[in-house]
């Protein structure tokens, strides 16, 4: 049945209408993070999800869920795994650290007349104090109740947000297994909602799929890449375990910022306790040097290549996503690019015509 509204019934129903959608985003707000990462992963696994359909299609919810525990052991299990290494190899270190490496040489180097022990002397003279074994032992002594206080902060603040991150990952979880479950259902209902020409609806998500698949994959190699540099120079110094720790900054270069640097840092350390100071500046350097071409070229490279965008653009989209957003400006960043870019073209074909008159023309690249 046809009805025919007022102006003024329209325009007060679309301020309604717009106006629950923005209590409804503003509800969802919290939880933007696991929409996006549990849209990012279901895109993932989805040409996996449409042939186990296929395959069972009087159980659709056996495919979901198979594919859900899919997700979870790929998120569980690299982070198992690093914690379990970091557990198991900081005896490893603390050995390496002390390896040949008596009182004497600890208090020499402190306190000798080699390169740390003279900057420090004279530092500690510049603060108007003097650098002897007496002096640091009552620095430490007053600084421990400091340390301690701060400790117990961090641990407090640690495991409220392990317990948070662990909520948001059932979540998570669960809307992964709803979109695999009722996906088509979801799309045919966001499709007729939205005032858009269907083609363009599903051009706007064949973006995001296509972002979310390119960060993953890019990201992965590019990880791969710094874990085996990593290694390989580790392996070069006579470290132990070294391709285990390689291992782990292919996990850890997943994180940006950091990434790599939690297992290189601490191993530097450990050539310089060893007495190794050129051996420590060189993996130094190597590691930050590999670090930032990898991060920042061949990742953003990557990731161009695969979603038909400018370096640059995806370069800026990165690093102004990760100033924003901290690590899910990893898929915020190259996603607004992305959606941007692909609503500019669709103006130009579609929408210019109508707005401002004249021929529509696509944008030159």
């Amino acid at each position: 049945m046809n009805e025919t509204h007022p102006p003024i019934a329209i325009a007060f129903f679309m301020a309604l209408f717009l106006a629950a959608l923005a209590g409804l985003l503003y509800v969802l707000s919290p939880f933007l993070a696991d929409l996006v990462l549990a849209f990012m992963f279901a895109s993932l696994v989805g040409p996996l999800h449409q042939r186990l359909r296929a395959k069972w299609p009087k159980h659709p919810g056996l495919a979901a869920g198979l594919l859900t525990a899919l997700v979870a052991v790929a998120v569980l299990v690299p982070l198992g795994f690093i914690g379990g290494s970091l557990s198991v190899q900081a005896t490893a270190f603390y050995e390496d650290t002390l390896k040949g490496f008596s009182r004497e040489q600890f208090d020499s180097l402190l306190f000798g007349e080699g390169w740390f022990a003279r900057n420090a002397r004279g530092a500690a003279e510049t603060l108007g104090a003097t650098w002897t074994p007496q002096v640091l032992d009552g620095w430490l002594s007053r600084a421990a109740g400091s340390v301690a206080t701060f400790i117990s902060a961090q641990v407090n603040a640690v495991v409220t947000n392990v317990l948070a991150a662990g909520l948001h990952f059932v979540l998570m979880l669960f809307i992964v297994f709803t979109m695999l479950l009722e996906g088509e259902r979801l799309r045919r209902y966001a499709f007729a909602t939205s005032p858009l020409p269907d083609d363009e609806e599903a051009r706007l998500i064949g973006t995001f799929v296509a972002v979310a698949r390119a960060t993953f994959f890019g990201n992965g190699l590019g990880s791969l890449i710094q874990g085996v540099l990593g290694g390989l120079s580790m392996a070069v110094l006579g470290f132990t375990s070294w391709a285990l720790w390689g291992a782990v900054m292919t996990v850890l270069a997943f994180l940006p910022l950091v990434g790599i640097s939690l297992v290189t840092v601490p191993a530097t350390v450990v050539l310089l306790a060893q007495g190794r100071y050129a051996a420590a500046a060189g993996f130094l350097a190597f590691n930050i040097a590999q670090g930032l071409f990898v991060e920042n070229v061949v990742k953003t490279k990557l990731i161009g290549a695969q979603i038909q965008l400018p370096s640059l653009l995806i370069f800026l989209g990165i690093v102004g996503g990760l100033a924003l957003f901290g690590v899910l400006g990893l898929v915020y960043g190259p996603l607004i690019v992305a959606l941007f870019l692909t609503l500019s073209e669709l103006y130009h074909q579609r929408y210019r015509q109508l707005l401002v008159g004249g021929a529509s023309t696509p944008p030159t690249s």
